[in-house]
């Protein structure tokens, strides 16, 4: 029977759900989600239904493209947060055709491109992406950081704003990948903890951490004000607000070199690497 493709405007969220979670079953790296989770994870990405399309077996979920809205920020690209497809309905075209027909309608929506990561290592996905036009942007890692204590400072470290953020201009050496920019974080800014680093009066660094998933978004300090001890103290404090055992970061771009030794520094681990991919309409 030929799969029926259509948005997920107006669809049954609970077998997308179930869809997922079979999707992922067998994945490279090991995928256990709630349903809570996953609904947390949709708000921050920006789930954009009418751009988002499932291949339906009636009304059974066979495959999914999800993406969010294209915007100023991403340079117009609609951000792809998950693809899958059932491990039955493999091999038989289902991406292909999810994405034809996604591409035809993101067109129309004024899209320029698509962009998102895909796991190293994972051959099937990347040979898909690589046949149908994806080109890597970068390579970014994922790290693990155990649990700092707080200790002597002397800044003054305070509750803040995404305003103060914007106002305070851009400290960081590295943009971020979607799940991590402002887009994303301010769709989830009621579960957010931001905090600023203050020294006579001026900010000079902040974090932005997502309680729910106790992931480290957002670490910058200003370029005069680094090797101090305010990146250091920064984290601390988050652990000390989240009272998480371990936070995490996700897709630091490969080429902050700096950066990277820090986190080593700091007794962070990598667990995964991956491509941020874009394919440009």
């Amino acid at each position: 029977m030929q799969q029926h493709i259509r948005s997920l405007t107006g669809a049954d969220l609970d077998a997308l759900f179930e869809a997922v979670c079979l999707a992922f079953s067998d994945y490279v790296i090991p995928f256990g989600i709630a349903r809570s989770q996953f609904d947390f994870m949709m708000r921050q990405r920006g789930l954009w239904l009418e751009g988002s399309l499932a291949a339906f077996d009636e009304e059974r979920v066979t495959g999914f493209w999800l993406n969010a809205m294209p915007c100023r920020q991403r340079q117009h690209r609609a951000y792809t947060i998950m693809t899958g497809t059932i491990p039955p309905e493999r091999g038989k075209g289902v991406m292909g055709r999810l994405l034809e027909k996604g591409r035809e309608r993101l067109q129309e929506q004024g899209a320029s491109g698509l962009q998102l990561e895909v796991i190293c290592g994972n051959r099937t996905a990347e040979r898909f992406y690589d046949r149908n036009g994806f080109r890597k942007q970068r390579q970014v890692v994922c790290y693990k950081m155990p649990a700092l204590q707080v200790s002597a400072h002397a800044f003054d470290i305070r509750p803040i704003t995404f305003d103060d953020v914007r106002a305070a201009g851009d400290f960081g050496d590295i943009a971020p990948t979607a799940q991590n920019d402002d887009v994303s974080l301010e769709n989830v800014g009621d579960s957010c903890l931001l905090l600023g680093a203050y020294r006579d009066g001026a900010l000079v660094g902040w974090i932005i951490a997502v309680k729910p998933s106790a992931t480290i978004a957002q670490l910058a300090v200003d370029e005069s004000s680094r090797r101090q001890g305010i990146g250091r103290t920064l984290v601390a404090e988050a652990f000390r607000a989240t009272g998480a055992e371990a936070l995490s970061l996700l897709n630091v771009d490969e080429g902050a070199a700096g950066f990277h030794a820090f986190l080593h520094a700091l007794g962070g681990g990598e667990t995964v690497r991956q491509n941020e991919l874009i394919l440009t309409f």
